[in-house]
């Protein structure tokens, strides 16, 4: 767990609803309150659908993980939150409104500072590499995202990727075309810089240095260079 999300996290488990999803189970994110989500154990992807059906996968939460669910005032933005659990998970729920009521709100209104910043760097990190380095950049951006969240690093320098991720999740994550995905991993196969375990459904990075000086890394801190 990063370090700035330590205190925020304890404090939606304490006040929050302790709640328990199964493997397979979505649970559509309420449209009409603020509410704080910490997760204790599991896999989830949080995704958004807008009114044409298009779906972006925006965040993929495990141990540790917080989301903070935000209302917009305005009604023309018709974008729908799931969340898709990929694993047996527990989290926590708590509502902004009764973290005020308990908490100083100068304080929480710190912390979620804190939280808000953090999510804005990734995200312009994440535009960054795609207007610089384009959509090839994007996903090898994006590998290396999910190498710093998820990575298993084996005796031979290679890094298991130990989530599963199918072509069509990998594109939502890019928000690009499952074609062009497929395109890209199979050149990256071909060099010998990635391999993907179908029966296990897991990527396997076999050369992160040539996809780091590819996108021209800069080493960024963990807290921003992540995918949870």
């Amino acid at each position: 767990m990063l370090k700035l999300n330590n205190e925020l996290f304890s404090l939606i488990k304490r006040y929050g609803e302790c709640k328990n999803f199964k493997y397979n189970e979505i649970f559509h994110l309420n449209n009409e309150g603020n509410f704080l989500y910490a997760f204790e154990r599991g896999v989830a992807f949080l995704k958004q659908t807008d009114v044409t059906g298009k779906v972006l996968l925006s965040k993929i939460c495990k141990k540790g993980s917080i989301y903070v669910e935000t209302i917009d005032d305005f009604s023309q933005f018709q974008i729908n939150y799931q969340l898709f659990f990929k694993q047996n998970t527990t989290l926590y729920q708590v509502s902004i409104n009764k973290l005020r009521e308990n908490i100083d709100n100068d304080y929480l209104n710190t912390l979620i500072l804190k939280y808000t910043h953090n999510e804005i760097r990734k995200r312009e990190l994440t535009l960054r590499d795609y207007t610089f380095y384009g959509k090839k950049g994007t996903i090898l951006s994006n590998l290396v995202r999910l190498a710093n969240s998820f990575g298993k690093i084996f005796k031979n320098g290679t890094i298991l990727i130990d989530v599963k991720l199918t072509h069509e999740d990998l594109s939502q994550l890019c928000g690009m075309s499952r074609e062009r995905i497929t395109k890209t991993i199979s050149k990256l196969k071909s060099d010998n810089i990635l391999d993907y375990d179908k029966k296990r459904k897991k990527f396997i990075i076999l050369d992160l240095e040539s996809i780091k000086d590819q996108i021209n890394c800069e080493e960024c801190p963990l807290n921003f260079c992540n995918i949870c």
